[in-house]
């Protein structure tokens, strides 16, 4: 918190800019910690399937659709190495907030 009462105390634009690199180191911190999560859900859950419809006969009323069954593979290495990188943003956001304390 910023006093200007006395001399030597921060100037007010110096309290904003420590403000602002606050919320910043706050902000990476959130962000690191929902990029490990989306790194662990990733590992976790190595796929998923969608069906897409396709069209095939489209005359009038009547309609021919194809429906097919897709699956996205997602290698477990994509998800290790997205949970380092949160975690990176989680311990550095909070190594700074720390050292601004």
């Amino acid at each position: 918190m910023c006093s200007f009462t006395r001399q030597g105390d921060p100037s007010p634009s110096e309290c904003v800019l420590g403000a602002l690199r606050e919320e910043r180191t706050d902000m990476k911190t959130t962000l690191g910690l929902i990029i490990f999560i989306a790194g662990l859900t990733m590992t976790v859950y190595t796929g998923f399937n969608y069906i897409t419809k396709e069209s095939l006969v489209d005359f009038g009323n009547f309609e021919m659709a194809k429906e097919s069954d897709r699956k996205v593979y997602l290698e477990p290495f994509i998800g290790i190495g997205t949970m380092a990188i949160g975690g990176a943003m989680l311990v550095l956001g909070r190594a700074r907030s720390l050292a601004h304390s």
